[in-house]
């Protein structure tokens, strides 16, 4: 048996990781109620009924929470765009890709505020290869998929990265106006995504 698998399902390990989740929760909570800026360790310590001290066990500092929370917004956002089936023509694809993207950041506003304005990439620059599985890089496969079979219209400034941007940038545009300025602001957002969508993919295919 793999000495390594029997050590994970301990009770003991079981226990850091329920711990952990708990702290990752009160953290959440308290972000939503007060903002990032006011998460306060031992606020999170009193509510998940842990010592301050204890906490250093789990987290080094806030930041090292904020972290944390950002993975995991970062992994939802894929797993909700890995929902979207492949071998879906490529203009259905993309056009699915950006509404499961928008709908992520509307239905959790809080981690996708958290997600980019408190984690910088950790990538430098285009020669640094983008990590299988991140939401970028679902995007940069759908674009490659696109220039491959020749179904997107290209310059020779294109390319899958310089594509991907592109529309990354204008789905986080989107993103970031209904979870600030309009987020108390009634409107069939639903359709007027739906259409901006359209209207973007018109100009690559």
């Amino acid at each position: 048996m793999d000495i390594s698998l029997a050590k994970k399902t301990t009770p003991s390990t079981k226990r850091h990781i329920r711990t952990k989740q708990a702290i990752l929760d009160a953290a959440l909570a308290l972000v939503i109620e007060k903002g990032p800026d006011q998460l306060s360790l031992r606020e999170v310590a009193r509510r998940v009924d842990y010592s301050p001290a204890g906490l250093y066990e789990y987290f080094r500092d806030k930041e090292a929470i904020i972290a944390a929370l950002c993975q995991v917004g970062f992994k939802r956002l894929a797993d909700d765009l890995n929902t979207v089936p492949v071998d879906l023509p490529l203009k259905e694809y993309l056009h699915k890709l950006g509404s499961a993207y928008l709908s992520y950041a509307a239905k959790n506003p809080e981690y996708y505020r958290l997600i980019f304005n408190f984690i910088p990439s950790e990538r430098q620059s285009l020669q640094e290869p983008v990590e299988d599985g991140d939401p970028y890089f679902i995007l940069m496969q759908a674009m490659a998929r696109g220039l491959a079979s020749g179904e997107i219209k290209t310059t020779e400034e294109d390319h899958a990265e310089s594509l991907s941007y592109g529309f990354w940038a204008f789905l986080h545009g989107i993103s970031m106006l209904r979870a600030t300025i309009l987020k108390d602001f009634e409107a069939d957002f639903e359709t007027a995504n739906r259409r901006a969508i359209e209207i973007f993919l018109k100009g690559l295919f």
